[in-house]
């Protein structure tokens, strides 16, 4: 039973619940119905309550009591969001059973029919004729079905040898770091491969971005060979797009920091600022705006680890990353944030100032004692080890 339990809701990335409650309401509520459509904005208020309280968790007993739900019409109605792509479940086993829900973005019509089983779902559910009025309202334009595309495309236009150059490089270079690292063949077909220089093309990716989500939208046939999942391929490559902005972009935010922090306690309006900003971006995000460059395959692995592994929040993870950096002379230490991420998790600190205390705390105590001084330096040793 759930009400025993607790849980912690996500978004998949940042997105505003009214700009798309009328996607919700037109597409999706026919099929799963308005008790689905209503969980989903429930959970996303709740995500939104989560994060203002610093990533703390909710009790089901609480949320039920809240929304008048019990346990089998929740998984009633939450198996239905599941299955139209509106949410993900995860469940931590740890020292209690511990309920992660994801939440993402609805889709756009275009996107929705380009589904043929959620379009023929909607058809079913509203009729053609209803189906046919929301096509109306969801186009900014049609064309007549007789007319034919003749526009110029991109390489028809501009020959630029030198840019075609780079993404022949950058895509030769690639396969070649694939193929050192997978002890099995990796075939690569034509169209997966167009998809890649595509995105290299239009958005700039790294080469070792790219290589991430080749990882994990590969699959290894009976011959062990690998091969790409081209569906796949496209839904994490958007996703990467969409959860990340470019490097460009977050060199430009400005972040509030305070070092001073680390060794005694600050005014609380400077804190609170800091705090403030541990919320604003996810940690992928907050890392890179820090060190003005890519990510590396360890760093995105670790920080993914310390949220399956540890189930902390972004905020909790990005103020552990700022630790992390004041601790280990501007640099950043994979090894060093994953064991400062095992200590806050075992100690069950759970929000911002309740970590904070508990640091200065003991740095307090640690400048009064030489002895309890060395063995602290000695577990930092250990922790950038």
């Amino acid at each position: 039973m759930l009400q025993n339990l607790r849980f912690f809701v996500n978004k998949d990335y940042q997105f505003s619940i009214g700009s798309k409650i009328s996607n919700l309401y037109d597409f999706y509520a026919p099929i799963v119905g308005n008790e689905a459509i209503s969980l989903y904005i429930q959970l996303f208020n709740e995500s939104d309550k989560q994060s203002k309280t610093l990533g703390s968790s909710t009790q089901f007993i609480d949320f039920f009591k809240m929304f008048q739900l019990n346990n089998d019409k929740f998984n009633e109605i939450r198996a239905k969001l599941e299955a139209i792509g509106l949410l993900t479940t995860y469940v931590l086993q740890n020292k209690e059973q511990i309920y992660v829900f994801v939440i993402h973005e609805p889709l756009n019509f275009v996107n929705f029919v380009n589904n043929q089983k959620f379009k023929h779902l909607l058809i079913s559910c509203v009729g053609q004729n209803n189906f046919e009025k929301l096509e109306y309202c969801y186009s900014s334009f049609r064309v007549n079905s007789e007319a034919v595309n003749v526009s110029s495309t991109f390489e028809q236009v501009f020959t630029d040898k030198t840019i075609n150059e780079v993404i022949s490089n950058n895509y030769k270079e690639l396969y070649n770091q694939l193929s050192k690292e997978l002890k099995s063949p990796l075939l690569i077909n034509s169209e997966a491969r167009n998809t890649i220089e595509s995105y290299f093309k239009s958005y700039d990716l790294s080469i070792n971005e790219v290589k991430r989500i080749i990882f994990v939208s590969m699959t290894l046939t009976d011959d062990r060979v690998y091969n790409i999942d081209e569906k796949l391929l496209k839904i994490n490559l958007d996703k990467l797009i969409n959860s990340v902005n470019n490097i460009n972009v977050l060199s430009n935010i400005k972040i509030n920091r305070n070092n001073s922090m680390w060794l005694k306690y600050v005014n609380s309006n400077d804190l609170k600022n800091v705090f403030s900003d541990y919320n604003t971006l996810n940690s992928e995000q907050y890392l890179r705006a820090i060190m003005k460059q890519s990510l590396s395959n360890e760093e995105i692995d670790t920080l993914n680890r310390i949220r399956e592994q540890y189930l902390l929040s972004d905020s909790i993870i990005n103020m552990l990353i700022d630790l992390t950096i004041y601790k280990t002379s501007g640099k950043f230490n994979c090894k060093y944030l994953n064991k400062v991420s095992q200590t806050i998790n075992s100690l069950n600190l759970n929000t911002h100032q309740q970590i904070y205390d508990y640091l200065l705390y003991h740095n307090d105590f640690q400048q009064s004692s030489v002895q309890q001084k060395n063995q602290t330096n000695e577990q930092l040793v250990e922790w950038s080890s």
